[in-house]
């Protein structure tokens, strides 16, 4: 069988060096099938198409440079990897970047430079990692390496080289839009908004950017089911939309379920905390099946009557999600993900003094001390807390 290899790369000049990368390798390794993420068809989930190609693939190659060190989608890609693999498979090669920049979840892995003596120990990695049949002798390596070493190295150069003033363009691009959700920030109804602005004005003063802005619901969704599966302990989430998310999104349901149930091969999160709007009754369908399936598990169920129109998850001490809804509606229509101690620790702030806040009319379930006995009286509760009548309909 062909040994496969996955090259995760995210804009300028990542993309040009994954694909001299894919080039090089290819010389190097003739039968070696090399699956970019260029690769995934228009139109098809990332996640998806991934999932239907890590059995597959043998190894994983992230592409870093200064542009894409917070990239939301790589994160997810290494994240889909190591499920399947062991750190040495999966190996962040960076190009002007010191591994101490890297976030937390990529620098787990045994990074490798730009420079002659790590690229010499990638392709014999690379080699011992080949069936027995397809394996080159050292002194093969040797040649081909010493033979095909210079060229790759002048292609990396130039597509560094060429993307400095493209990268000026991208960040003035990616500040305009921070610019409008900063404003969305300060008009939120939550404690402390001014000094959120304050953080999201020292990441838009930085010359990276220490954020990613998503567009779009699909996008926000298909980010948010790639960060569950990756989050290491605990989870902080509302759903103050008054769409259930059985009905709505079944595959972020489902990874929920994986997570909390430790289902799938993923460890069980220490605690899932959550926070539900009483403003639809089709939601009731999702608590049901949370104290049905997560009774003695250390899931916290909070309920209130206030809504919001915006969204908030927290992953460990180091992710935050905000999903902005489009003007008058329910629909998510842009979000900002935030990595970062700082930035979580102030979100977990927030989201702490809701569950504390009086005026919230918090209702709390642990599912944790909750039997199975005690199921059906805990859903009265639930349905008291949603407008009896409309409850009635379903």
């Amino acid at each position: 069988m062909s040994f496969t290899l996955f090259i995760s790369w995210s804009q300028e000049p990542s993309r040009k060096i994954a694909e001299a990368i894919a080039v090089w390798l290819r010389i190097c390794f003739s039968s070696t099938r090399i699956f970019l993420s260029t690769h995934i068809a228009a139109g098809k989930k990332w996640s998806s198409e991934l999932e239907d190609n890590l059995e597959s693939i043998d190894c994983g190659i992230l592409i870093y440079t200064n542009n894409n060190l917070n990239s939301l989608w790589m994160a997810f890609e290494a994240g889909a990897l190591s499920k399947n693999h062991t750190k040495s498979r999966i190996v962040p090669l960076l190009f002007d970047v010191n591994k101490s920049a890297l976030h937390s979840s990529i620098s787990q892995f045994q990074s490798k430079d730009f420079n002659e003596e790590d690229f010499r120990r990638l392709l014999t990695d690379l080699n011992n990692l080949q069936s027995e049949d397809s394996r080159r002798e050292t002194a093969e390596i040797e040649q081909i390496f010493a033979f095909t070493w210079p060229q790759l190295k002048t292609k990396i150069q130039e597509a560094l080289t060429s993307s400095q003033s493209e990268r000026e363009i991208v960040i003035r691009s990616e500040r305009e839009l921070l610019e409008e959700l900063l404003e969305r920030v300060r008009e939120l109804d939550i404690p402390k908004a001014d000094e959120i602005a304050k953080v999201f004005e020292q990441i838009k003063a930085t010359s990276q950017g220490n954020y990613i802005y998503i567009d779009g619901e699909r996008a926000a969704f298909e980010a948010l089911i790639a960060a569950t599966y990756r989050a290491r302990r605990i989870i902080r989430s509302t759903r103050f939309s008054p769409r259930g998310i059985a009905t709505n999104q079944p595959r972020y349901g489902e990874a929920i379920r994986d997570r909390v149930l430790g289902e799938k091969g993923y460890k069980p999160l220490e605690e899932y905390h959550r926070i539900i709007a009483t403003n639809e009754v089709e939601k009731i369908k999702d608590i049901e099946e949370y104290f049905k399936l997560f009774h003695g598990r250390n899931f916290n169920l909070y309920l209130t009557p206030i809504e919001q129109d915006y969204e908030l998850v927290i992953l460990d001490e180091n992710e935050v999600f905000i999903h902005f809804f489009e003007p008058d509606s329910n629909i998510i229509g842009s979000t900002l993900y935030l990595p970062g101690t700082q930035i979580a620790q102030k979100f977990i702030a927030i989201f702490d003094e809701r569950l504390r806040d009086p005026r919230r009319r918090i209702e709390a379930f642990t599912c944790m001390y909750m039997k199975e006995s005690d199921i059906e009286s805990n859903l009265e509760k639930v349905r008291d807390a949603f407008d009896s009548d409309r409850v009635n309909e379903l």
